[in-house]
């Protein structure tokens, strides 16, 4: 399927640009693998292929698997690789990767057998597994396939759980169900190519004790499961190469596995590794991925096979006995699905008898986090066996523990709980339909809709599933249409939910790109809702005057140190960023700024628009101690503009705590016409001590929006600057009270009475802002105020072409700043308008502890519904 509108980088190698093949590519030297095109010219390829001294040392199973060759003596892997990728028989061409199974080894070897992990007597950092077993301790008829160092098949506590090939005859030497194996009477070991999977190290009979300890039998510990049957499949000894990998996958689907469990990964992308998955999918498996030990966010620095992004693949990474992200795992909250314990860990290793205390261990990684998840999968298998991989999935992610110490680490928000995927829960969530286009930008747009319930219109989801393409969205390809990413947690029911549309598929939205859009609630098991009603966003055109991505040095900044430009720290996009304390935190009583060194020329410029990706940690973060304590914190950051690169006006400040990346935009459009406009990013922190990791700032885009028409049925308009539209003169026609206008407020009107943007509960006031509107026709009025608001009263007028309506809306619990709150759609004139008053004389409520303000009001804009005239061109204004 063809998606040409997503940029960034691809999170595929381009190994066939690479001469030589890169040391850190683990592989095994002269050895490639080679998918073939289905035809009669395969087997002449084949023979050609041999003639030039090429060596087919596995064949494939079947057509669409890969085959394992020997390269001839001087030829390289990149060299190979670029020859076999031109010939058109040829269909996948890739070295033969090496993979390392994820472990760690914990400091304290004290910790004896206590599985915590399980059950949690002093706190709740378990999986609940005590709760799950009373309704399924498992099932003998759910396979969990263990693709791994094999495991110790005379285990007391494993062996009454291992998988038995029923067509196959032990130790006869007689392939006896004929599906190309020997003996496979517990599994293979396709490492050293027998039917004795036979573990020859700990790891692979530690990862099967997590997941199917045999519970209940007076002897070691207990599993996930007390009862699943184990299918070993020895590929590691040490480390494991790509072919023996896929046909292990390849095994575990054919034989009739629910689950492979995968504690093992690189930072390498195979094409036909994430096919065999894909197959497994296609067979019913389930894959249960570990997401790394590296301790950095897979969203960007993938790593494989967690995320494959396979709908049938769950990413694990690792909590701590203190219910914490792990300080090793690797995290992503658009990659990595769950956590589940990692550290310390107890359970079986090889044994040289069967006394008790030989045959455990402690250990950890998130080698051991994924059993958990794989048990857990096979628990829900034993209760609902006809569920497919991706309700199994669903019910996982949706039924977690959610310990606030690992938000923003996975997608689910949470840490696996055994209990939770089992719940009973029959009645989907109701279906959005009244998705629509909130705004756009160049390179992304916001949606609107009225968030379903739970339970038809009752209750809360777990999450919202939001799939962006290129192509027109059916339930048919949704499983396989790109999702969108940075996706916040669901709003009750009622409730009017904004979704931020910018990286899909891990990728930034192009401009001038047409995108359909559609939304499904998720449940607490992971019920998907109906598809919602779908709508299509167009992004801008744009003219770009200033682009800069950082991945090569441009010499266009100028730095304070500590500011770096670096590869250390993650990007956006790409691997390199720029980032204010590359070796920790930033310092007490820091300023310091990264600044563009040559000024732009905006003198032609229409509408300039800056816009770059950024995360940040300053010391406001919820987990600072004196933030807690109640104390004044003042680090932030602010983006700053100036004409003579001496004097700086801030035009966005920053006092946000801990974020993760997002794309930010700042109007440009009052410097439009000044040929000279320099722009810094400038960190700055008071003397408390209190510090944080500072500031990241990736992919920096100057451009001029080339604006759709404003009769466009689904276009949001959003009122813009006093006097910055030249074109259109008197754009405001009355701003009273203490309404002002402002470049830093994407240049919408707001109510500037204090440094709150408030109004006192003991002062009636109103303020009244008059648009000129280009357009007569039905418009949607909102309006926008901060998280502080806590009014329970608050009434705004809007003069329309049929009178005056008062409405009254509660401000209260309204958590998000700037959320933008539909008043209503009323028809307005051209030219004449219409004008939103806000009246405090009758607001409810108390005042918060900290402030004197209960009623605030940052904005208001209008939308247009449907146009009563022609359409009109009015290139001049700024939307956002």
């Amino acid at each position: 399927m063809n998606r040409p509108h997503l940029w960034g980088a691809a999170a595929a190698l381009s190994l066939s640009l690479l001469t030589p093949l890169p040391a850190q590519v683990a592989h095994v030297p002269g050895e490639v693998l080679i998918a073939w095109r289905e035809g009669p010219q395969r087997s002449a390829a084949r023979v050609s292929l041999s003639r030039r001294g090429f060596q087919c040392l596995r064949e494939s199973r079947a057509p669409d698997r890969p085959e394992r060759w020997a390269l001839p003596a001087k030829t390289g892997v990149a060299q190979a690789l670029s020859m076999l990728r031109r010939n058109p028989t040829v269909r996948i061409a890739e070295p033969n990767l090496i993979r390392e199974l994820c472990e760690v080894f914990p400091n304290d070897p004290l910790f004896a057998t206590d599985q915590w992990n399980l059950w949690d007597a002093v706190g709740d950092m378990d999986i609940d597994a005590t709760e799950a077993w009373e309704i399924t301790v498992g099932s003998p008829e759910v396979v969990i396939a263990l693709i791994d160092s094999g495991l110790d098949l005379d285990h007391p506590d494993l062996a009454g759980n291992l998988w038995v090939n029923p067509g196959e005859t032990p130790g006869n030497g007689v392939d006896d169900d004929g599906n190309g194996y020997v003996d496979d009477v517990h599994g293979y070991d396709f490492a050293a190519g027998d039917g004795d999977p036979m573990s020859t190290s700990d790891h692979g009979t530690f990862v099967a004790g997590v997941a199917g300890m045999v519970g209940d039998n007076g002897f070691g510990g207990a599993g996930v499961c007390w009862q699943v049957s184990l299918m070993p499949l020895r590929v590691f000894g040490g480390s494991a190469t790509l072919d023996d990998l896929i046909e292990a996958i390849d095994y575990a689907a054919d034989r009739g596995a629910d689950v492979i469990n995968a504690s093992y990964g690189g930072f390498e992308f195979s094409e036909l590794e994430a096919e065999a998955y894909a197959r497994a999918g296609d067979a019913g498996v389930i894959v249960v991925a570990a997401a790394g030990n590296d301790g950095i966010r897979v969203d960007r620095n993938r790593f494989y096979p967690a995320t494959h992004g396979l709908p049938n693949l769950i990413a694990v990474g690792g909590s701590n006995r203190s219910d914490e992200s792990a300080d090793f795992t690797n995290f992503g909250a658009n990659t990595v699905d769950v956590l589940a314990p990692s550290v310390p860990l107890t359970s079986t290793v090889n044994h040289p008898s069967s006394d008790e205390t030989s045959g455990f261990r402690l250990w950890g990684g998130t080698s051991f986090a994924a059993p958990h998840v794989s048990g857990a999968a096979a628990l829900v298998r034993s209760v609902h066996p006809s569920a497919s991989p991706r309700e199994v999935i669903e019910r996982i992610r949706a039924g977690v523990d959610h310990p606030a110490a690992v938000d923003g680490a996975t997608l689910s928000n949470g840490r696996l709980s055994a209990v939770g995927p089992l719940a009973a829960d029959a009645v989907a969530p109701g279906a959005v339909t009244d998705l629509r286009v909130r705004d756009f930008a160049s390179l992304g747009a916001r949606v609107l809709f009225t968030a379903p319930g739970d339970d038809g219109a009752m209750g809360t989801p777990a999450r919202w599933d939001v799939r962006v393409d290129t192509e027109p969205l059916t339930e048919e390809s949704w499983d396989a249409a790109p999702r969108a990413w940075d996706i916040p947690l669901p709003a009750a029911g009622g409730t009017t939910v904004t979704l931020p549309l910018s990286r899909v598929n891990g990728e930034t939205m192009a401009p001038s790109a047409t995108f359909h859009v559609g939304v499904r609630a998720v449940d607490e098991v992971g019920n998907l809702g109906p598809l919602s009603n779908l709508c299509t966003v167009t992004t801008a055109g744009v003219t770009t005057l200033f682009f800069d991505d950082f991945e090569s040095d441009s010499g266009a900044w100028s730095a304070d140190a500590p500011w770096t430009r670096t590869d250390q720290v993650e990007a956006f996009s790409g691997n390199f960023c720029y980032h204010d304390s590359v070796a920790g935190a930033y310092a007490p009583n820091t300023d310091i700024s990264l600044t563009l060194a040559t000024p732009l020329d905006l003198s032609g410029a229409v509408s300039p628009e800056l816009s770059f990706a950024m995360q940040h940690e300053f010391a406001q973060s919820p987990g600072n101690e004196l933030y807690r304590a109640g104390v004044t914190l003042e680090d932030g950051g602010a983006v700053e503009v100036s004409t003579d690169g001496a004097v700086w006006e801030r035009v966005e400040t920053l006092y946000l705590g801990s974020f993760p990346y997002r794309r930010t935009r700042v109007p440009l459009s009052r410097w439009e016409g000044s040929p000279q406009v320099w722009i810094r990013w400038r960190l700055f922190s008071d003397s408390n001590g209190a510090v944080g990791d500072g500031w990241w700032i990736d992919d920096v885009h100057v451009c001029t929006p080339h604006l759709p028409l404003l009769s466009t049925p689904d276009l949001i308009i959003e009122s813009v600057g006093i006097g910055q539209a030249p074109q259109l003169p008197g754009l405001y026609t009355e701003l009273s009270g203490p309404w002002e206008g402002t470049s830093s407020k994407s240049r919408v009107p707001v109510l500037e009475a204090n440094s709150a943007r408030a109004v006192s509960a003991e002062v009636a006031a109103s303020a009244t802002f008059r648009p000129w509107l280009p357009v007569a026709g039905l418009y949607e009025v909102a309006a926008a105020w901060g998280e502080d608001a806590n009014a329970s009263d608050v009434t705004w007028r809007v003069s329309h072409a049929e009178g005056v309506t008062a409405l009254t809306v509660d401000q209260d619990g309204v958590t998000e700043a700037a959320l933008w709150i539909p008043l209503g759609e009323f028809e307005f004139d051209r030219g004449q308008g219409g004008a939103v008053t806000l009246d405090t004389s009758s607001v409810t409520g108390s005042p918060r502890p900290e402030r004197d303000a209960i009623a605030l009001a940052d904005a208001v804009r209008w939308r247009l519904i449907t146009p009563r005239e022609a359409t009109v061109e009015v290139s001049a204004l700024q939307l956002h």
